[in-house]
């Protein structure tokens, strides 16, 4: 496998981001992986690493680029809500914004549209906390472009606000996969609700799977609500998806 990390030239700097695609027989259908609140780390690349074994080009975007270089958070140290790493992270986290993310993702897909390993057709994405619903975005801010996508324990797709990024899931033209934790109290199942009923009412193809037992945070390796069981089968509901709508032959 090749990898690298790569800085993409946005309109506010440059971006961190690392890129991991097979060694040979591309080009290699492009996935963008939208990282979770606690930032690019260890656990991210190895997502990375896992998506590129199968057959793809895959992208992981450091989003708190903005912010600092290198910018992550520990995961042991949030289970207090009041601890100083968890406020920070929240900090942080506020300081996204999800339109000034989707011009983050041109701009890395632009950069590396030179790239003979990637290819130029179908893309997909998939994104954790934050990045599912970044993956809502995506699907929506380039339905030519990306045309399945996976939001896993997604954060505040419904929010409150004309904003919310579910009032318009009914732009998305591609298929959407979303796995909510049955016991994500962070972000309940039901709190999804209306993003659901949203799908259905526009005709968008999508799944949406609750994982019984799983937590908020199921699919990160190491991280305190690590569910092996939840994370295994979203994982093959996500490379299902990512075969049938990219083209590319599930490897890993």
């Amino acid at each position: 496998m090749s990898e690298r990390e790569e800085r993409i030239e946005t309109s506010d700097g440059a971006m961190t981001t690392f890129v991991a695609h097979p060694d040979a027989g591309g080009p290699f259908p492009v996935v963008v992986v939208y990282m979770d609140a606690l930032g690019l780390r260890s656990e991210l690349r190895d997502i990375g690493r896992r998506i590129a074994d199968a057959g793809y080009f895959v992208v992981v975007p450091d989003l708190y680029y903005r912010q600092g270089d290198g910018i992550s958070f520990d995961a042991e140290k949030l289970g207090d809500p009041a601890s100083d790493e968890m406020q920070r992270m929240f900090a942080s986290m506020q300081q996204l914004d999800d339109e000034t993310v989707m011009s983050d993702t041109r701009a890395a897909l632009d950069q590396l549209a030179s790239d003979p390993a990637a290819g130029d057709g179908p893309k997909g994405c998939v994104g954790f906390c934050l990045g599912g619903r970044l993956v809502v975005r995506a699907m929506i801010s380039f339905p030519d472009e990306f045309v399945a996508g996976s939001a896993l324990h997604p954060s505040f797709i419904v929010a409150e606000g004309p904003d919310s990024a579910h009032l318009r899931i009914g732009e998305v033209r591609g298929e959407l996969y979303v796995g909510l934790g049955g016991a994500d109290t962070f972000q309940p199942p039901e709190a999804f609700e209306p993003a659901r009923a949203e799908l259905e009412r526009h005709g968008v193809r999508h799944s949406v799977e609750i994982h019984d037992g799983a937590d908020h945070g199921y699919m990160i390796p190491g991280a305190p609500a690590f569910h092996d069981e939840a994370c295994e089968r979203a994982w093959e509901r996500t490379f299902d998806l990512f075969s049938r709508e990219l083209g590319a032959p599930v490897a890993g």
